[in-house]
């Protein structure tokens, strides 16, 4: 078997024992509760507080637009998604 950490003699990290442990390494990330969630938007969120995602409506955390995204354009007047041209999102580190 191929391991990259062994061949490159990195120390090996064991994977999170239990679920609460999972738990408190995903909520330490800090991209969490960053958008809101778009199945909250529609009441069909099944994940309740275990949501990644905000349940709040809050209009400057919203997820983008899939049509505006792929499209560059969206033509629903009444589109609650945000709408950000490529060339205007800042580069990611």
């Amino acid at each position: 078997d191929f391991d990259l950490d062994e061949m490159l003699d990195l120390p090996t990290t064991a994977a999170p024992t239990d679920s609460s442990e999972a738990d408190n390494v995903r909520n330490l990330d800090p991209r969490r509760k960053q958008v809101v969630c778009k199945h909250w938007l529609r009441g069909l969120c099944k994940r309740g507080d275990d949501c990644d995602f905000l349940h709040i409506y809050d209009q400057s955390r919203m997820p983008e637009c899939l049509f505006f995204q792929h499209y560059g354009e969206c033509t629903n007047k009444e589109c609650i998604f945000l709408h950000t041209r490529k060339e205007d999102k800042a580069a990611e580190c």
